[in-house]
């Protein structure tokens, strides 16, 4: 196939598949909720090995081009020494901790999408305005549905940690109501800016699809698609650039080159996570995708801490 056609389907990939994912669980969970419970923990299992996690574990790269040596360990230190304090918080203060992370969350998948916009002239108060409403949507509508159903994954974590977490999931309830309108409010405010900064038809498709998952699905299912099909699939499209100096690389290529260069942070990630399998003993496949949570509680305050200090 030529370059120019394989280019051409990269970008048609690279804009459309998340819609198209989300579409297709949405789908099965409306035409058979038992298939649609079954597949609700492979996508974060998905994302320990594919964009979620490797996306992260490049920083092991990408934030250490360019500096000295000196420069390098006092990064490398600051790293670990932000994922050691929020693997003690995990431990000692699990409710604050994933209330906290909840909350982190919104922030960072949000701040990811407003600077993905595809328009390059969008002011940053829209960009804002956006990653807002869509980190709600992602985060909160899921607690809003179903506190319950939404918390249980992390009151098992904890569980799995030997702890517990004393939180009333229904206290959630009318928080998330409220986090959710407040997400779509600033979606529609969006909505009624000029044409010229609006998201293009595809991202539209994507909020709608996000908020439909959210209020349809099983929880776990409905953040670990967005998780895995937008956050972590186009933010290892986009680091990937950044691994290469004058562009010019495909999709294909900036994923392999992502996964790559995240290999010696990986690697030591996926074996801490056996360990944690193997101390904890989980049940099931669902067990395990809610133990992997546990690795994103850990890295995702420095990735998201070092990537807005390096991108403003």
């Amino acid at each position: 196939m030529p370059a120019l056609q394989l280019a051409s389907l990269g970008s048609l990939i690279e804009r459309w598949l998340p819609s198209a994912g989300l579409a297709a669980a949405l789908l099965i969970c409306i035409a058979n909720p038992a298939l649609a419970a079954a597949l609700a923990p492979w996508p974060f299992l998905i994302a320990a090995v594919a964009f979620g996690l490797p996306h992260g574990a490049a920083d092991g790269v990408i934030l250490l081009r360019g500096l000295s040596w000196p420069g390098r360990i006092v990064r490398i230190a600051a790293y670990v020494v932000l994922m050691a304090l929020g693997a003690a918080a995990l431990v000692t203060f699990p409710a604050v901790t994933l209330i906290a992370f909840l909350a982190l969350s919104w922030w960072h998948f949000g701040a990811a999408d407003g600077r993905g916009l595809s328009r390059d002239q969008t002011p940053a108060w829209f960009r804002l305005a956006w990653g807002f409403g869509r980190g709600g949507l992602a985060v909160s509508v899921p607690f809003a549905v179903d506190p319950a159903a939404a918390w249980a994954p992390f009151a098992r974590l904890a569980s799995l940690l030997g702890a517990s977490v004393p939180v009333e999931a229904t206290l959630f309830s009318h928080a998330a109501a409220a986090a959710s309108g407040a997400a779509v409010l600033a979606l529609l405010i969006c909505a009624a800016a000029p044409r010229q900064v609006q998201p293009r038809a595809f991202e539209w498709i994507e909020s709608a699809l996000i908020l439909s998952i959210g209020l349809q699905a099983d929880p776990l299912l409905a953040v670990g698609c967005y998780f895995l099909l937008i956050h972590g699939f186009r933010q290892s499209a986009t680091l990937g650039k950044e691994l290469r100096v004058g562009g010019g690389w495909s999709l294909w290529q900036r994923l392999a080159v992502l996964h790559r260069s995240a290999l010696p942070l990986l690697v030591p990630s996926w074996l801490v996570f056996a360990s944690l399998v193997l101390v904890t003993q989980p049940a099931g496949i669902r067990d395990l995708a809610i133990l992997s949570l546990a690795l994103y509680v850990v890295a995702t305050p420095p990735h998201h801490l070092f990537h807005e200090i390096l991108q403003p």
